[in-house]
Protein backbone atom coordinates (compact mmCIF):
# COMPACT_ATOMS: atom_id res chain seq x y z
CA UNK A 1 0.00 0.00 0.00
CA UNK A 2 1.09 3.47 -1.03
CA UNK A 3 0.03 6.99 0.30
CA UNK A 4 -0.01 9.29 -2.57
CA UNK A 5 -1.34 12.68 -3.30
CA UNK A 6 -3.69 13.69 -5.76
CA UNK A 7 -6.10 16.88 -6.70
CA UNK A 8 -9.71 16.81 -6.85
CA UNK A 9 -11.33 15.13 -9.80
CA UNK A 10 -14.29 13.52 -10.74
CA UNK A 11 -14.76 9.89 -11.80
CA UNK A 12 -17.71 8.47 -14.03
CA UNK A 13 -20.15 6.81 -12.04
CA UNK A 14 -20.95 4.01 -14.15
CA UNK A 15 -18.16 2.63 -17.18
CA UNK A 16 -18.98 4.19 -20.50
CA UNK A 17 -21.76 2.15 -22.25
CA UNK A 18 -22.35 1.72 -25.99
CA UNK A 19 -24.94 4.33 -26.13
CA UNK A 20 -23.01 6.68 -24.49
CA UNK A 21 -19.66 5.93 -26.54
CA UNK A 22 -21.81 5.37 -30.03
CA UNK A 23 -23.56 8.74 -29.08
CA UNK A 24 -20.54 10.93 -28.77
CA UNK A 25 -18.95 9.15 -31.67
CA UNK A 26 -20.94 8.99 -34.43
CA UNK A 27 -20.16 11.45 -37.15
CA UNK A 28 -16.33 11.48 -36.22
CA UNK A 29 -14.11 13.12 -39.05
CA UNK A 30 -11.47 10.20 -38.24
CA UNK A 31 -12.85 7.52 -39.08
CA UNK A 32 -12.79 5.67 -36.03
CA UNK A 33 -15.32 2.92 -35.18
CA UNK A 34 -18.38 4.31 -33.45
CA UNK A 35 -20.31 0.98 -32.90
CA UNK A 36 -16.44 -1.11 -32.03
CA UNK A 37 -18.25 -3.48 -29.35
CA UNK A 38 -18.86 -7.53 -30.48
CA UNK A 39 -20.99 -8.17 -26.80
CA UNK A 40 -19.10 -11.05 -26.58
CA UNK A 41 -20.75 -14.12 -25.18
CA UNK A 42 -24.72 -15.26 -24.55
CA UNK A 43 -26.57 -12.58 -22.84
CA UNK A 44 -29.27 -10.29 -24.26
CA UNK A 45 -27.99 -7.42 -26.58
CA UNK A 46 -28.40 -4.74 -24.55
CA UNK A 47 -26.99 -1.00 -25.13
CA UNK A 48 -26.61 -0.24 -21.16
CA UNK A 49 -23.57 -2.91 -21.17
CA UNK A 50 -20.18 -1.12 -21.46
CA UNK A 51 -18.22 -0.55 -24.36
CA UNK A 52 -15.29 -3.00 -25.37
CA UNK A 53 -13.34 -3.30 -28.13
CA UNK A 54 -11.79 0.40 -27.82
CA UNK A 55 -8.12 0.68 -27.40
CA UNK A 56 -6.24 3.25 -25.45
CA UNK A 57 -4.59 4.75 -28.87
CA UNK A 58 -8.56 5.46 -30.13
CA UNK A 59 -9.85 6.88 -26.92
CA UNK A 60 -6.73 9.44 -27.00
CA UNK A 61 -6.85 10.07 -31.20
CA UNK A 62 -7.82 13.20 -32.70
CA UNK A 63 -11.65 13.48 -32.65
CA UNK A 64 -11.65 10.24 -30.66
CA UNK A 65 -14.00 10.02 -27.09
CA UNK A 66 -11.50 12.26 -24.86
CA UNK A 67 -11.10 14.94 -27.53
CA UNK A 68 -15.03 15.05 -28.56
CA UNK A 69 -15.96 15.42 -24.52
CA UNK A 70 -12.85 17.11 -22.72
CA UNK A 71 -12.47 14.09 -20.71
CA UNK A 72 -9.20 12.01 -19.52
CA UNK A 73 -8.42 8.49 -18.88
CA UNK A 74 -8.05 8.07 -14.91
CA UNK A 75 -4.49 7.85 -13.78
CA UNK A 76 -3.63 4.02 -11.95
CA UNK A 77 -3.46 6.53 -8.42
CA UNK A 78 -6.98 8.09 -9.28
CA UNK A 79 -8.36 4.98 -10.25
CA UNK A 80 -7.48 2.74 -7.36
CA UNK A 81 -8.28 5.88 -5.04
CA UNK A 82 -12.12 5.62 -6.44
CA UNK A 83 -11.74 1.64 -6.22
CA UNK A 84 -11.24 1.36 -2.70
CA UNK A 85 -13.25 4.41 -1.16
CA UNK A 86 -11.54 4.29 2.06
CA UNK A 87 -12.14 0.37 2.20
CA UNK A 88 -8.62 -1.29 3.30
CA UNK A 89 -9.90 -4.74 2.15
CA UNK A 90 -9.64 -6.48 -1.55
CA UNK A 91 -12.83 -5.36 -2.31
CA UNK A 92 -14.86 -1.92 -1.72
CA UNK A 93 -18.90 -1.84 -0.76
CA UNK A 94 -20.04 -4.99 0.91
CA UNK A 95 -16.44 -6.59 1.04
CA UNK A 96 -18.27 -9.09 -1.05
CA UNK A 97 -17.29 -9.42 -4.70
CA UNK A 98 -20.51 -11.37 -5.93
CA UNK A 99 -22.30 -7.88 -4.13
CA UNK A 100 -19.80 -5.74 -6.09
CA UNK A 101 -19.24 -7.30 -9.49
CA UNK A 102 -19.06 -9.44 -13.09
CA UNK A 103 -16.14 -12.28 -12.78
CA UNK A 104 -15.47 -15.20 -14.80
CA UNK A 105 -17.80 -17.24 -11.54
CA UNK A 106 -21.14 -15.40 -11.69
CA UNK A 107 -21.19 -13.62 -15.81
CA UNK A 108 -21.86 -16.55 -17.44
CA UNK A 109 -19.86 -15.40 -20.30
CA UNK A 110 -20.69 -12.10 -20.72
CA UNK A 111 -20.16 -8.69 -19.94
CA UNK A 112 -23.44 -7.14 -17.94
CA UNK A 113 -25.19 -3.35 -18.08
CA UNK A 114 -23.77 -0.81 -16.04
CA UNK A 115 -25.00 -0.54 -12.12
CA UNK A 116 -26.89 -4.23 -11.85
CA UNK A 117 -24.13 -4.53 -8.85
CA UNK A 118 -24.09 -2.67 -5.49
CA UNK A 119 -22.01 0.66 -5.61
CA UNK A 120 -19.13 1.39 -3.29
CA UNK A 121 -18.71 3.74 -0.77
CA UNK A 122 -18.31 6.41 -3.19
CA UNK A 123 -21.14 5.67 -5.72
CA UNK A 124 -19.47 4.00 -8.15
CA UNK A 125 -20.77 1.22 -10.11
CA UNK A 126 -18.57 -1.86 -11.58
CA UNK A 127 -14.88 -0.78 -10.29
CA UNK A 128 -14.59 -4.69 -9.62
CA UNK A 129 -15.32 -6.66 -13.10
CA UNK A 130 -17.59 -6.55 -15.60
CA UNK A 131 -14.54 -4.85 -18.21
CA UNK A 132 -11.09 -3.81 -17.44
CA UNK A 133 -10.96 -0.08 -17.16
CA UNK A 134 -8.06 1.49 -19.44
CA UNK A 135 -5.49 4.05 -17.25
CA UNK A 136 -3.40 6.67 -18.04
CA UNK A 137 -0.09 4.98 -16.61
CA UNK A 138 2.64 3.30 -18.65
CA UNK A 139 2.69 -0.25 -16.89
CA UNK A 140 5.57 -0.26 -14.64
CA UNK A 141 5.19 -2.39 -11.44
CA UNK A 142 7.94 -0.61 -9.96
CA UNK A 143 7.12 2.52 -10.24
CA UNK A 144 5.61 2.92 -6.66
CA UNK A 145 9.39 2.62 -5.03
CA UNK A 146 10.34 5.88 -7.20
CA UNK A 147 10.67 9.10 -6.14
CA UNK A 148 8.43 10.50 -8.82
CA UNK A 149 5.74 8.23 -7.14
CA UNK A 150 5.89 10.48 -4.02
CA UNK A 151 4.84 13.79 -6.45
CA UNK A 152 1.27 15.25 -6.17
CA UNK A 153 -0.94 13.12 -8.73
CA UNK A 154 1.38 10.46 -10.07
CA UNK A 155 1.84 9.09 -13.12
CA UNK A 156 4.39 6.59 -14.98
CA UNK A 157 4.69 8.50 -17.93
CA UNK A 158 7.74 6.59 -19.00
CA UNK A 159 8.68 3.27 -19.12
CA UNK A 160 10.61 0.18 -20.73
CA UNK A 161 7.10 -1.33 -21.90
CA UNK A 162 4.95 0.17 -24.29
CA UNK A 163 1.74 -1.04 -22.46
CA UNK A 164 -0.65 0.47 -20.51
CA UNK A 165 -2.22 -0.21 -17.47
CA UNK A 166 -6.05 -1.88 -17.40
CA UNK A 167 -7.64 -2.13 -13.87
CA UNK A 168 -10.35 -3.60 -11.82
CA UNK A 169 -10.86 -7.18 -13.82
CA UNK A 170 -14.07 -8.09 -15.87
CA UNK A 171 -16.42 -10.92 -16.81
CA UNK A 172 -13.44 -12.95 -18.28
CA UNK A 173 -10.86 -12.81 -15.39
CA UNK A 174 -11.12 -15.02 -11.76
CA UNK A 175 -11.46 -13.11 -8.56
CA UNK A 176 -7.74 -11.97 -7.59
CA UNK A 177 -7.78 -9.84 -11.21
CA UNK A 178 -11.06 -7.53 -9.36
CA UNK A 179 -9.35 -6.71 -6.41
CA UNK A 180 -8.45 -3.33 -5.71
CA UNK A 181 -4.70 -3.33 -5.49
CA UNK A 182 -4.64 -5.32 -8.68
CA UNK A 183 -2.34 -4.61 -11.62
CA UNK A 184 -2.84 -5.76 -15.44
CA UNK A 185 -1.01 -4.55 -18.31
CA UNK A 186 -2.11 -4.11 -22.16
CA UNK A 187 -0.60 -3.09 -25.36
CA UNK A 188 -2.03 0.40 -26.38
CA UNK A 189 -2.63 -0.24 -29.64
CA UNK A 190 -5.05 -3.65 -29.45
CA UNK A 191 -9.07 -3.40 -28.83
CA UNK A 192 -9.76 -6.29 -26.61
CA UNK A 193 -13.23 -7.82 -25.93
CA UNK A 194 -13.21 -7.42 -21.51
CA UNK A 195 -11.61 -3.81 -21.92
CA UNK A 196 -13.35 -0.72 -21.47
CA UNK A 197 -12.68 2.48 -20.05
CA UNK A 198 -14.56 5.02 -16.89
CA UNK A 199 -13.35 8.68 -17.63
CA UNK A 200 -12.23 11.51 -14.91
CA UNK A 201 -12.41 15.14 -15.34
CA UNK A 202 -10.00 17.51 -13.08
CA UNK A 203 -11.58 20.18 -10.76
CA UNK A 204 -10.33 23.37 -9.96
Amino acid sequence: VHTVTLSPFLIAKYEVTQTQYESVMAGNIAGLDATPSRNYGKAPLNPERPVEQVSWEVLKAADGFLERTNLFLPSEAQWEYACRAGQPGPYSGTGVLDDMGWQFHNTGGSHHPVGTKQANQFGLFDMHGNVYEWCEDFANEDFYSTPEATNPDPVETSSRRESRVIRGGSFHTSQPNARSAARNLSSPKFPLFYVGFRPVMPLP
